[in-house]
């Protein structure tokens, strides 16, 4: 059974039966009784990104009343979709997030309450910035705004993004005109702070 629980950079949940994905997450129970994902945000503003690990051996997806597991290609898509690092089972990138935080200055202590807030109210924006891709960090997701295809900003590349991966890169300097910003503004930051995010093996294999 696929279930509509991958989520793309604009944190839009889909059934896609690619097994790609590296981090799972949760925002929440967005699923009914019988697993049917029926909403995609609740008023939970903790939205997290996980290691893979606690799910191996676990119950069913989807149990009643409890959070719906959420799968993303890799941290690049999970940070553009709105979500942060696990503090509980990702405490080294957690630790990472929130210094990178304070050196980009969004905030004078880095508590998860205060960053979940910023990341909530970001998400919520539904009015895009168009930037050019040269100018954000490795690690920026951006859209076409007119086919509206994902890309992933990564080491002076511009990488379509897929569920299954990263399709053949082009030269940032080749990327004409302006994109939509899908990562969070304050997340870019924390990126150009020297956050080191992970992207998926196969952005990694094209330069």
């Amino acid at each position: 059974m696929t279930r509509r629980n991958r989520v793309d950079p604009s944190g839009r949940l889909t059934a896609d039966p690619s097994k790609a994905g590296t981090l799972f997450g949760n925002r929440g129970c967005l699923h009914d009784d019988n697993g049917v994902v029926v909403k995609e945000r609740t008023s939970l503003k903790r939205w997290i990104a996980c290691t893979l690990e606690p799910i191996y051996g676990a119950n069913p997806l989807m149990q009643p009343g409890c959070y719906t597991e959420l799968f993303f290609l890799d941290e690049a898509t999970a940070l553009a979709a709105g979500h942060r690092p696990c503090a509980q089972c990702r405490p080294d990138a957690y630790k990472l997030f929130t210094t990178a935080w304070l050196k980009a200055g969004l905030s004078d202590v880095a508590l998860a309450a205060n960053i979940d807030k910023a990341l909530d109210a970001e998400r919520r924006n539904i009015e895009k910035p168009l930037v050019s891709p040269a100018s954000l960090p490795s690690g920026a997701m951006v859209r076409h705004p007119e086919d509206g295809a994902f890309h992933l900003v990564y080491e002076g590349q511009l990488f379509p993004w897929s569920f299954s991966g990263y399709g053949t890169p082009m030269p940032l300097k080749a990327a004409a005109g302006k994109y939509e910003l899908m990562t969070p503004p304050s997340a870019v930051k924390g990126l150009e702070a020297g956050y080191p995010l992970e992207v998926h093996s196969s952005a990694k294999g094209s330069h």
